[in-house]
């Protein structure tokens, strides 16, 4: 379980064209919103996309270059905390219950990165799933 101010990095290889992360996120907080932040790493530590959890049902997305720069960031809803972050040679695609496709040229993916943000968490988990084709 995620306590206050943890962060753990997940040692993943994807240098394929492209991926598909599944995040099922089932964690519980004992008062208020989750805060829960998932960011995808290249192997040398550039974040390429991040999903913020508000809730099970409700994230914020963003998406960034190579050379570090926002390039888009919104809110889509999910269903019982399962989201998708598909990602292909051109494209950084956000699945919820709706998606937002962000045009970018692919980056490896060498860590993902898991932080408490401000949630008190006080049970569930948070399954990382990634597949290439």
């Amino acid at each position: 379980m995620m306590q206050p101010d943890d962060n753990d990095y997940w040692s993943v290889s994807v240098t394929s064209p492209s991926y598909t992360v599944e995040l099922n996120d089932s964690m519980t907080v004992s008062s208020g919103n989750q805060y829960l932040q998932v960011e995808g790493l290249t192997s040398d530590i550039n974040t390429t996309w991040v999903i913020s959890y508000l809730n099970s049902t409700y994230f914020e997305y963003c998406t960034f270059n190579s050379q570090g720069n926002q390039l888009s960031s919104g809110w889509l809803n999910c269903n019982n905390g399962i989201v998708y972050v598909e990602v292909n040679g051109t494209s950084i695609t956000f699945i919820g219950t709706t998606s937002f496709t962000q045009n970018v040229n692919f980056v490896n993916l060498g860590q993902i990165w898991t932080t408490n943000a401000d949630g008190s968490f006080d049970g569930g988990e948070l399954e990382i799933t990634v597949s290439t084709p």
